[in-house]
């Protein structure tokens, strides 16, 4: 007997559920499905188009069968340092999250 998953949500994040959840559960016993609720956009709200993973995605990238250095040049991609946190406190001043040791 197959077993549906349902992801709820069409955006960034639940097509990345879907691809790891495809990857780790048996095809034999499951099927994925996302359903889509009519949100438009990637629900990345202000941060969209540009996003920045950590290091540790490429680990995901890996998983899913994506080689880093592939997935960069075809997308025209980068590598970020760190993501700065700005426009949120009131006396201006920004705020930076760096990836690695500071």
């Amino acid at each position: 007997m197959t077993q549906t998953v349902a992801i709820v949500g069409t955006t960034l994040c639940g097509w990345i559920a879907a691809t790891a959840l495809a990857g780790r559960l048996p095809r034999e016993r499951y099927r994925i499905v996302m359903i889509d609720v009519g949100l438009d956009g990637d629900g990345l709200g202000d941060f969209a188009p540009v996003i920045a993973v950590p290091p540790a995605f490429a680990a995901f990238h890996a998983d899913i069968g994506l080689d880093e250095a592939t997935l960069v040049g075809a997308t025209g991609a980068g590598h970020a340092l760190g993501v700065a946190f700005g426009g949120w406190r009131s006396d201006g001043t920004a705020a930076f999250l760096p990836y690695g040791e500071t």
